[in-house]
């Protein structure tokens, strides 16, 4: 698929990560989630808002230490704030949002348009917009034009036929409750079930050795999985270039996919293995987090299955003496969706004005970056003042001073 398929879907990743995370095999109050997980990734229609923030938590003692030009911009980068006030999803490949980036008290506003072609932003500050343009982007199968309608519909398929088996077995965490709840939803007030999860560092190790041993016992579902999924991929032979990539050396689907399913069944119980011996010596990645690393998640899901609304929380605290500054990074997500499945229909970009080709950008020299922005604007403030595009550092060879001078011209 093209790169315009992901963009579409940078900021539900928190909310991806957590309902895989809450999702498992049995329902829970009424909610079925393996089933929501499978309606979320088909959403190709909608309208809503979403606010991603990311947050350092400092270590001012041993920020003290440290260089004052690297404090600063710890500082800077400790409070991000990503606003899309509202977003309209029309298909697959057009989108449209409004909202602003923040760094701590500074606010950039924004707007984004992506369509089948291009991806273009408005910056507030900058005397143009900038596009880049998608289809040089793409490499097609076999150096042909690829068949977007056709990838799309086989993506969907295959979520559908590996689903049963990948999520099906995945266990509950232990905290993880569900309840009726009243939200007020793009103006609507709807009656919902609210799901709400929460798992620290110490929690995970059980769930992921729970949901190895679910993996290694389900070897029909695993063996369905596979016959399910190669049937699939036997119906676009276009996608293929004319040669079938799935031909089994004479074995039937059936004994290509039991085959298969003891070769992968041997390669789980390996991992599961190697993951329990590095554990047990204290070599395992998560003995690198303190106890204060945790994920929380807040789902509302109406009759349908849709997620309306979402809370995700994600705190990550390393384990370690010397953290640089940073005690811990914190990042949170808060949506709202509407109008899912309907007709939203997508904004489309004002370029009368011009537009820059945004694969330019990298090519320029930092003056001619900053002549592309309103001097007055925030974001040239941010660019020249805080980031230092436009500065260089001079040595003199009769001195151990640096000077730095601006690459503007005078």
């Amino acid at each position: 698929m093209g790169k315009s398929k992901g963009l579409r879907r940078v900021g539900f990743v928190l909310l991806a990560l957590a309902l895989f995370v809450a999702a498992g095999c049995q329902a829970v109050g009424g909610l079925d989630f393996n089933e929501t997980i499978k309606r979320s990734l088909k959403v190709t229609s909608a309208e809503g808002k979403q606010t991603v923030e990311f947050r350092m938590l400092l270590d001012e003692e041993e920020l003290a230490g440290q260089d004052p030009e690297d404090v600063r911009l710890i500082r800077l980068l400790s409070d991000i704030r990503l606003e899309m006030d509202s977003f309209r999803m029309e298909n697959e490949n057009r989108l449209s949002a409004q909202g602003s980036l923040s760094f701590g008290d500074r606010r950039v506003g924004y707007s984004l348009y992506l369509d089948d072609e291009r991806l273009t932003v408005e910056l507030e500050g900058a005397k143009k917009p900038f596009v880049l343009d998608l289809s040089s982007l793409e490499e097609d199968v076999d150096g042909t034009a690829a068949d977007q309608e056709t990838m799309t519909e086989l993506a969907h398929r295959l979520i559908d036929e590996a689903s049963g088996y990948l999520v099906g077995n995945l266990p509950n965490p232990e905290r993880l409750t569900v309840a009726p709840a009243t939200e007020t939803i793009g103006g609507e007030q709807l009656s919902l079930l609210r799901a709400e999860m929460e798992m620290n560092v110490q929690e995970l190790w059980p769930w992921l050795m729970k949901y190895f041993d679910a993996l290694i016992a389900d070897k029909e579902g695993l063996r369905d999985m596979l016959l399910s999924v190669v049937g699939a991929m036997r119906d676009y032979p276009e996608l293929w270039g004319g040669e079938n990539p799935f031909e089994s050396d004479g074995l039937s689907d059936e004994e290509a996919a039991e085959q298969a399913a003891d070769e992968l069944m041997a390669v789980l119980k390996s991992l599961r293995d190697e993951l329990n011996a590095a554990k047990e010596e204290g070599m395992f990645p998560l003995e690198m987090f303190s106890d204060e690393t945790y994920l929380k998640a807040v789902l509302y899901v109406d009759s349908k299955l849709d997620i309306r609304k979402s809370e995700v929380e994600a705190k990550i605290a390393p384990n370690l003496e010397d953290t640089g500054g940073v005690k811990a990074i914190v990042i949170r997500s808060v949506s709202e969706m509407w109008n899912i499945g309907g007709s939203a229909k997508a904004d489309a970009p004002d370029l009368a004005g011009g537009s820059l080709d945004a694969m330019k950008l990298a090519d320029m020299q930092p003056y001619q970056l900053l002549r592309q922005f309103d001097e007055g604007s925030t974001l040239y403030g941010l660019l020249k003042n805080d980031f230092h595009i436009g500065r260089q550092s001079v040595m003199f060879s009769r001195s151990t001073t640096i000077r730095r001078s601006r690459c503007l011209p005078a």
